[in-house]
């Protein structure tokens, strides 16, 4: 079954399938609710559902709630390069590209410390 919903204010369409097995959780909904669910799992499942929403209206929605301040070429050359390219096949392709990311995340450190990162006896 393919449910459709379309926001009130932006118009925007979104669009699912459900599965027979989704089909048949579904129950219908008293004509008066009574609210007595639990609250925190209510809050639970709204976040949920909005944090699946928001990429929808902002393209950096997870750089809008992370705790770094990327500059535009960082924010060019992972949306536009490093997200099209493949992912890695192999676990040995995985760790490498994890030693890479740490290797220039700890110089991109250093160089915003005052360290230039170069041989110390070179000066």
């Amino acid at each position: 079954m393919k449910l459709i919903g379309k926001g009130l204010r932006t118009n925007q369409v979104r669009e699912s399938l459900l599965t027979p097995e989704q089909l048949a959780t579904l129950s219908a909904s008293p004509e008066h609710p009574a609210f007595d669910g639990d609250p925190q799992r209510f809050r639970l499942g709204i976040e949920a559902h909005r944090l699946g929403l928001a990429y929808e209206y902002d393209p950096f929605f997870s750089l809008s709630i992370a705790r770094v301040d990327p500059l535009p070429h960082q924010l060019e050359a992972f949306y536009e390069y490093f997200l099209k390219l493949p992912r890695p096949r192999d676990q040995s392709t995985a760790e490498r590209l994890r030693s890479a990311a740490r290797m220039i995340a700890s110089s991109s450190s250093s160089t915003a410390n005052g360290s230039t990162g170069g041989d110390a006896e070179s000066s």
